[in-house]
């Protein structure tokens, strides 16, 4: 796989406009997906810590809250790869992704000043960084392989983000945040070098703070010593701003009908309502914004039937990554804190010794699903991978079903935490199989469109996998990964109806 170098000729190959005559710096645009997911992630951060300074609100909310950041990713992935053009000039995009995600990292400052009424708009807000992998890397779903490898290096600098934020974040919340006292920890935290005790302060505002920093420091170094254009293309600014904007109205709309429907109704299908209403949202918008000749050729797209059936695949595979990424702290936080710290002696030593290994273990396996792919066909790697999840995830629900019954948790901590292993691996690797795939099913004048769709649709998981769980809280966390397992199992039978039985589509995913 290549790595983050890659990433250059992403920049300079969509960058038709004879005004930009200077490539981007590639260790440029690898920072700037790095914050991006980076930031993106941090409700994971910012909400499992609330669940442990605070007894309100409860953890079934607090997973709702979860979900919200998936749609204000879902609506930016769409409208921005489908509205920007070529030509737009890439270091104006990039210089204005550093500001945006500065400002939303100042934002979340108010969590760290018990902003409860906030949380669900500021973990919505974070979702801004999803919008940074279609504005710098989407172009790169071009008709070449060799640039399907520049997408890699960049899938690779985003998820890099991901695992920084939770391998460092938890330890710089234990310093002092000048200018104001820390929020008392109710129950035992960790990070990787260890627990942290009930009553040490922490301070929440180093998450939104430690991200603006670095996105400030970056473009500060930058336009310090990159030769800036003179002329600025005001025109694209309030372009790419208005682009923004109105994906952050979209999902403000869905967002305000799903905290609605939570507290007035138990209908699961009700629930995933306004998950479904963010796409057709979206696709209202393009019809009216885009040319009748790019909206034709979009509409030409959504006809293959190949599509919806990879839709669905990269929803069970990217969409579980980016979706258990996201809920697997909080989780395990709920399910293995122990009445009573003298029980920590043994077994689990916190979460955060462990959150940052899966997403990286998930990260190292991509490439061995690519090649999988190229040896072994995609059909083969990703019936395997559909096996793998269905199994772990029956394995999962089977040890959060003891964990929740026993008096010492902790003791199936291990069979857990494997079982959520497997989880991360098996994603990884399905990931990276239909990603090699994507070239033989799609032919070039469609490819970048198709992979624009489903890079959106697959963070649908970063919603549904949380509204899901936050749907069984009462009923029992297990049922939801009974519920993840029969999605899996329906994915395994479609690709086995729709490519097995066809002898021709067996190299296809």
């Amino acid at each position: 796989m290549h790595g983050p170098s890659g990433t250059n000729k992403i920049i300079t190959r969509v960058n038709n406009n004879p005004a930009s005559t200077q490539p981007i710096p590639s260790a440029l645009v690898s920072m700037g997906l790095l914050c991006a997911f980076g930031l993106w992630s941090s409700p994971a951060l910012l909400l499992t810590y609330w669940g442990l300074i605070q007894e309100l609100p409860s953890t079934k909310i607090l997973f709702v809250y979860m979900a919200l950041t998936g749609l204000y990713a879902i609506s930016l992935r769409l409208l921005l790869g489908f509205l920007l053009k070529p030509s737009d000039e890439p270091s104006l995009l990039l210089v204005l992704l550093f500001a945006l995600l500065a400002v939303c990292g100042l934002l979340l400052l108010t969590v760290g000043f018990n902003a409860v009424n906030a949380l669900p708009w500021l973990a919505l807000v974070a979702g801004i960084g999803g919008g940074g992998f279609v504005l710098l890397a989407a172009p790169a779903a071009a008709p070449t392989g060799e640039l399907q490898y520049d997408l890699e290096g960049a899938t690779a600098s985003g998820h890099l983000g991901i695992i920084i934020g939770l391998l460092c974040l938890p330890l710089l919340v234990t310093f002092d945040f000048t200018g104001h006292t820390g929020q008392q920890l109710l129950f035992d935290a960790s990070h990787f070098l260890g627990r942290v005790p009930v009553g040490t302060p922490i301070w929440l505002s180093w998450i939104g703070v430690f991200w603006a920093l670095v996105c400030l420091l970056v473009l500060a170094i930058w336009l310090c010593n990159y030769r800036w254009h003179r002329n600025i293309n005001w025109r694209g600014v309030v372009k790419v701003t208005g682009l923004y904007a109105l994906a952050l109205a979209l999902s403000v709309v869905a967002a305000t009908a799903l905290l609605a429907i939570v507290r007035g109704s138990e209908c699961l299908g009700l629930w995933l309502l306004p998950v479904l209403l963010i796409p057709l949202m979206c696709a209202l918008t393009l019809k009216l914004l885009l040319s009748v000749s790019r909206w034709q050729r979009l509409v030409r797209v959504w006809s293959q039937p190949q599509l919806w059936f990879m839709s669905v695949w990269w929803i069970a595979s990217l969409g579980s990554f980016l979706g258990f990424t996201l809920v697997f702290p909080l989780m395990t936080a709920v399910l293995f804190r122990p009445p009573d710290a003298a029980l920590y002696s043994s077994g689990y030593p916190g979460v955060f010794l462990y959150a940052w290994m899966l997403p990286l273990a998930a990260l190292l396996m991509r490439p061995l699903g690519r090649w999988a792919a190229m040896r072994g066909g995609g059909v083969c790697v990703s019936q395997v991978c559909f096996v793998a999840l269905a199994l772990a995830a029956l394995a999962a629900a089977r040890f959060i079903s003891l964990a929740l019954g026993a008096d010492y948790p902790a003791r199936y901590f291990t069979g857990y935490l494997l079982s959520f292993s497997l989880l991360f691996i098996a994603s990884g690797v399905a990931h990276g199989a239909l990603v090699q795939s994507l070239n033989r099913v799609f032919p070039p004048c469609l490819r970048g469109d198709a992979s624009a769709w489903l890079m959106a649709i697959a963070t649908v998981g970063m919603t549904y996998v949380p509204l899901l769980i936050a749907y069984f809280c009462d009923a029992g966390l297990a049922l939801a990964f009974v519920s993840f397992s029969v999605f899996y199992g329906l994915c395994l039978l479609l690709n086995g109806l729709f490519y097995w039985q066809r002898p021709s589509a067996k190299a296809r995913p």
